[in-house]
């Protein structure tokens, strides 16, 4: 599929992690997974201009600064990459802020680290309900304009918001959490709004934020890591979802294959099942380069192991929400 007048293959590869949540890993080890992430086709890759986190003592460009590390490294690989930046948030409060202002700091951020004043792709992280998002449309589009972005996203947005925004300049991508835990965005009609208008999904945390692995859980979780704030992570909310995780284990065992790969590959396999689903790109994220490869290995799994996960998800009632209940406040908009 093509993004940005690019084409873009199904696996993505999302950078959020390799500074929000990995604070041990040297940024040798993570330049070493983005370079993987490259070689394994996985072209279209997401950052963000707070994706360094927010606190005292903490860079919220972090995770730009990693990527500039990476293109003076591999300059090459600048023209090959899809590349979204993700803002429109108040770093100050981390709630949505799509004004004129604060997406004009949020282009000046990223052309400092970018090796060209060229952007395929400005998210939009959540639609400002005090703005509306026709109006944050109209604020990213002079940067369209001028030929310094080329495509804009919409991130956790509605059906409704989706159709308003593509009536004004057309939406190149929608980004949603999709997953076997997740799958709010099919409940909201958000896929079938997609399909419809012909705009491909991202699909991030196709791991549930690492839960569906069966490696992290409520436990395994470093005090200083975001996760710990989010309803999946509650030791009691995990133990009622577990269910989910034992069944893709299951499978993993039966097949010898990893949980990661039982559950990308039944992301992967939505689109062409399903006719009101959109064309969809994975984003996992890694700092390992095992974990990458791992991650865009591509396996078969039966029928039945396919449908028996879509059977039980069909059912499933999942505990707690996403994240928690001041941040789920934005999802979906």
């Amino acid at each position: 599929m093509k993004i940005a007048a690019k084409e873009v293959n199904a696996d993505g590869y999302g950078l959020m992690g390799l500074t929000l949540y990995d604070k041990v890993q040297s940024d040798e080890h993570k330049l070493e997974a983005m370079k993987t992430a490259v070689e394994q086709g996985a072209n279209f890759w997401n950052t963000g201009v707070f994706y360094g986190g927010v606190g005292p003592g903490i860079d919220p460009e972090a995770n730009l600064a990693l990527l500039k590390k990476y293109f003076e490294r591999y300059p090459e690989d600048f023209d090959k990459i899809c590349l979204s930046v993700k803002g429109a948030v108040n770093i100050s409060n981390f709630q949505p802020d799509s004004s004129k202002e604060n997406i004009c700091r949020d282009m000046e951020i990223t052309f400092k680290y970018l090796p060209k004043k060229q952007l395929d792709m400005y998210t939009i992280s959540r639609v400002d309900s005090k703005l509306g998002v026709e109006a944050a449309v109209r604020n990213v589009l002079p940067y369209i304009q001028d030929g310094s972005v080329k495509s804009y996203c919409l991130s956790e947005a509605g059906s409704e918001s989706i159709r308003k925004a593509h009536a004004i300049y057309p939406v190149a991508a929608v980004e949603v959490e999709f997953s076997l835990f997740a799958l709010d965005v099919v409940d909201a009609g958000v896929f079938k709004t997609c399909a419809e208008l012909g705009i491909p999904v991202i699909a991030y945390a196709p791991l549930g934020q690492g839960m569906l692995t069966g490696k992290v859980d409520s436990n395994s979780l470093p005090e200083n890591d975001i996760r710990k704030n989010w309803d999946r992570f509650q030791t009691e909310v995990y133990e009622k979802n577990k269910g989910l995780v034992d069944l893709i284990s299951q499978i993993a065992t039966k097949n010898s294959v990893t949980n990661a790969q039982v559950a990308l590959q039944w992301v992967r396999a939505q689109s062409s099942k399903n006719k009101d689903y959109p064309e969809i790109i994975i984003l996992p994220g890694s700092s390992n380069a095992a974990r990458v490869k791992e991650n865009f290995t591509h396996i078969s799994l039966p029928d039945e192991d396919i449908k028996q996960l879509d059977d039980f998800v069909t059912s499933f009632k999942r505990a707690g929400g996403r994240y928690n209940a001041h941040a789920d406040a934005n999802l979906l908009q």
